[in-house]
């Protein structure tokens, strides 16, 4: 099960924005670029994500990353990941999903 699903999200159905090469390689590659806070809110977005085709929102990372980072700080890492392409909005302005696997 955890293969298929880490297979799936990758190469998806056009699922992920466009300029995301299909394997999810460049975003991989960019992930090493991002600071702390943003390394916090991506995999907290992809851990709250999984199994939820719509993503998560950015109020429920916020509670889940309350003890670690004020919701400013989440606000202006998210807002960062939405510009390099590591993260983007999926059925709504509200939900959000990771554009890598894992």
């Amino acid at each position: 099960m955890g293969m298929g699903m880490g297979m799936g999200m990758g190469m998806g159905g056009g699922s992920a924005p466009a300029g995301a090469d299909a394997m999810g390689m460049g975003m991989g590659m960019q992930q090493s670029d991002h600071n702390d806070s943003q390394k916090m809110v991506l995999d907290t977005f992809a851990k709250l994500s999984t199994g939820h085709e719509n993503g998560t929102t950015l109020d429920a990372v916020i509670a889940e990353l309350a003890g670690s980072l004020s919701k400013a700080q989440v606000k202006s890492a998210a807002e960062a990941l939405v510009s390099d392409g590591s993260l983007y909005n999926s059925c709504d302005e509200e939900h959000f999903l990771p554009c890598f696997a894992g």
